[in-house]
């Protein structure tokens, strides 16, 4: 179920610290997170994103389980989903269902 606003699922202690975009293709084992961006050296690791999807379909699954065209929760192009927990943010990993590849945009958080 895609998240109605920006803001509205949000904790109230959380900030928004850092930011990409992520190619999700047809690789196989599904592409994850940067692991830079979710655990950056020095500090402590995010503990929440925000995904939303452009452009095409894609599967993602939180465990570690490699996603494919047939396996994992779906979201559409303008859909958005969080992730909470470092573990989590590790072990997603998304893959385009067609032939067109998806851009994410993925905004993190930490409390």
């Amino acid at each position: 179920m895609p998240i109605p606003s920006y803001s509205s699922w949000l904790p109230v202690a959380v900030e928004a610290l850092d930011f990409e975009q992520v190619t999700v293709d047809a690789t196989s084992g599904g592409v994850g997170l940067t692991s830079s961006k979710y655990a950056p050296a020095n500090t402590s690791p995010m503990n929440l994103c925000r995904i939303s999807v452009d452009t095409a379909t894609i599967k993602i699954t939180e465990d570690g389980t490699a996603p494919t065209a047939s396996l994992g929760d779906s979201f559409d192009a303008g859909d958005q989903f969080q992730v909470a927990g470092v573990n989590s943010l590790r072990k997603l990993r998304m893959i385009r269902t067609g032939a067109t590849s998806a851009t994410v945009n993925v905004t993190y958080y930490r409390q």
